[in-house]
């Protein structure tokens, strides 16, 4: 795949901003994000194994305990994909969850906003969180039922909310780039 190079005016003008960006004083730069990151790393894979362990040591394999008319927790082992597919494929799922591990640490890059650095947060805790249960135990431990969704777990809804909100992100950018291209 080819990238367009941008005119020259358009280096110059980048050029630019990134030389007054630099001039600009610390408190004016935005604070990097890789503290936030980390400690929101931290507790959220903190508080999806805590939760799993829980569960798996408090509930017999089947059991539900209705909290709301809308939700229960119920323990399920996973060994499959989400949504129970290619039950029993464990071994390779965490093979894969390393290897998409390897791709977004690769790939850190393209993860530029502020919302798409909460994303790559959320997909790390997510593939981590299963990639644990998935060596230490064999199986992936889901316990939030909704009783119209398949059960799930913290790790799950971190990778779901993370791909939601960068495909949303990168929508609004290239609609906010289009729309600054079309008044130039």
């Amino acid at each position: 795949m080819k990238t367009r190079r941008k005119p020259r005016k358009e280096r110059a003008a980048a050029q630019q901003r990134e030389a007054s960006a630099a001039q600009a004083s610390p408190a004016a730069r935005p604070a990097p994000f890789w503290p936030f990151g980390l400690v929101a790393f931290a507790l959220l894979l903190s508080a999806d194994q805590l939760t799993k362990g829980i569960i798996s040591s408090t509930y017999a394999l089947g059991e539900s305990h209705r909290l709301l008319s809308w939700l229960s927790f119920t323990y399920v082992r996973n060994t499959g994909a989400p949504w129970g597919t290619l039950a029993g494929a464990n071994a390779i799922l965490a093979w894969l969850s390393v290897i998409a591990f390897g791709a977004l640490v690769y790939f850190h890059d393209a993860f530029e906003t502020a919302i798409e650095k909460v994303c790559y947060t959320l997909l790390l805790v997510g593939l981590w969180g299963n990639l644990i249960d998935r060596v230490a135990r064999g199986f992936v431990v889901d316990f939030i039922d909704l009783h119209w969704w398949p059960v799930f777990n913290i790790a799950d809804s971190a990778i779901s909310v993370g791909i939601a909100l960068f495909l949303i992100e990168r929508w609004r950018r290239e609609r906010a780039e289009k729309a600054k291209g079309t008044k130039q």
